[in-house]
């Protein structure tokens, strides 16, 4: 009797989107999907075409294609995607090949993503949606056997899919937003590891930022003794340093608009006492703080326990105007005010700053000059520049891409030789004019 292979999960794997699979493969892991349905997990580092000759060799019953999609390589992965529905159409495997997507352009464009060969398109959070997919298509049966339920796909949360009959996109039902608490935020069995997740969702809706829209304008926090939990077990598997992902790490345990000190002390020195876990990086990429947050009672809550001496804050702007019609929610006196207080503090602070954003003066421009000039007359600030970038989906969607005028490219330049300003913003430029120009010719779908 021949041995049958295992249905295989195949994903792509590398920087652009490391963080999203570890997430999808813990949820999976968290909910038995894996050995409840004995799946395989593949991993491709170079291109998810390179496991296409597995897929013709293996004798599994069924292969899924993961692919998460943002706005940005949007047309290189859908390429992918293509090239994996094709492949599968040429092999007669229209009933074994399975390819499921999501990411941040799933929310805007989903009809893009069908287009391309996709059969099933997740938006906005997908814990709920990627359990239930795998339990709606065996049936909530061990094994092999493919028995559907009659209610798929329907019965799957935030999922688009091709009605074949009527040629036509639908969407099957929304899912309530999860609480972190309920998923784990890495994959330990497969040793997947990511920054944690400690907060979901964000309430400034900046107009050139998407995190509201897939979200929510609501902040969820994952519960101090949660992240504790997952930490120590990371660490057990030799993970020495923690990172984590927030809109606004200064914001985590909060209600509203104030931070909340003795949440975030509470978790810190949680996370201080695990034995083996030798650094602690809070309030810096990709947790970065908001200005108004910034206190006195703040630093003092959670620098003890912290590595890093530096913080990374989001000022964007030194205009009023730009900084109101982008929607900030805060004012340069709330970037000046937490620079006082963190370099009087003992600390050091990277500012972020997009150059370029919809409607700016030559006015504006020199008040950013200013700014940047001002600021950096103080030791321990540096400048991160970039470059406006009309996102798809957001308030400025069809704004026009950043430039980097002439006498601001002067002052950059200066300060960049001398180590006090840094990033990739002149070749952002670049990519925001093409970025722009690829997301005007993209289907409206």
């Amino acid at each position: 009797m021949t041995t049958r292979d295992p249905d295989t999960i195949y994903l792509q794997y590398g920087k652009q989107n490391k963080y999203s699979w570890a997430t999808v493969i813990g949820i999976l892991e968290s909910r038995g999907i894996f050995t409840n349905y004995h799946l395989e997990l593949i991993t491709a580092r170079s291109s998810i075409e390179s496991v296409l000759d597995r897929v013709q060799s293996s004798n599994a019953n069924h292969h899924f294609f993961f692919f998460t999609v943002n706005s940005y390589y949007a047309r290189k992965i859908l390429k992918s995607i293509k090239n994996v529905h094709e492949f599968r159409q040429q092999h007669g495997l229209g009933g074994k090949v399975h390819i499921l997507a999501g990411g941040p352009h799933a929310n805007i464009r989903p009809g893009e993503i069908l287009a391309s060969g996709a059969d099933y398109v997740f938006s906005k959070e997908g814990e709920i949606a990627l359990v239930e997919f795998f339990n709606q298509f065996y049936g909530g049966n061990e094994g092999h056997a493919n028995l559907r339920s009659q209610d798929f796909p329907r019965a799957i949360p935030n999922c688009y899919f091709m009605n074949i009959s009527t040629s036509t996109m639908e969407f099957t039902h929304e899912a309530p937003l999860v609480s972190l608490d309920d998923y784990p935020p890495v994959a330990v069995k497969h040793r997947m590891f990511r920054p944690i997740e400690i907060t979901r969702g964000c309430p400034h809706g900046c107009n050139f930022c998407l995190t509201p829209q897939i979200f929510g304008y609501a902040s969820r926090h994952r519960s101090v003794e949660n992240v504790v939990c997952w930490v120590q077990r990371a660490v057990q598997l030799k993970y020495r340093r923690v990172w984590f992902t927030a809109p606004n790490a200064l914001a985590y345990g909060s209600k509203g608009s104030k931070p909340n000190p003795p949440v975030m002390e509470k978790m810190l020195k949680g996370l201080k006492a695990i034995d083996g876990l030798e650094e602690i990086y809070f309030g810096t990429f990709p947790s970065e703080i908001r200005p108004e947050f910034v206190t006195r009672e703040v630093l003092d809550a959670i620098t003890p326990y912290i590595t890093n001496d530096t913080f990374v804050m989001g000022a964007q702007s030194a205009s009023p105007r730009i900084l109101k019609s982008s929607h900030r929610g805060h004012t340069i006196e709330d970037v000046w005010n937490a620079v006082d207080i963190i370099t009087s503090h003992g600390n050091k602070v990277d500012i972020d700053m997009i150059f370029g954003l919809p409607s700016e003066t030559a006015e504006d421009v020199g008040l950013n000059i200013e700014f940047i000039k001002k600021v950096l007359e103080r030791p321990g600030i540096r400048i991160h520049g970039h470059v406006f970038m009309p996102l798809i989906g957001t308030t400025f969607e069809h704004e026009s891409p950043g430039t980097i005028v002439p006498e601001l490219a002067k002052i950059i330049g200066h300060y960049t030789k001398l180590g006090r300003i840094f990033g990739q913003h002149f070749h952002q430029v670049y990519r925001a004019t093409r970025f722009a120009r690829q997301a005007r010719d993209m289907p409206k779908a």
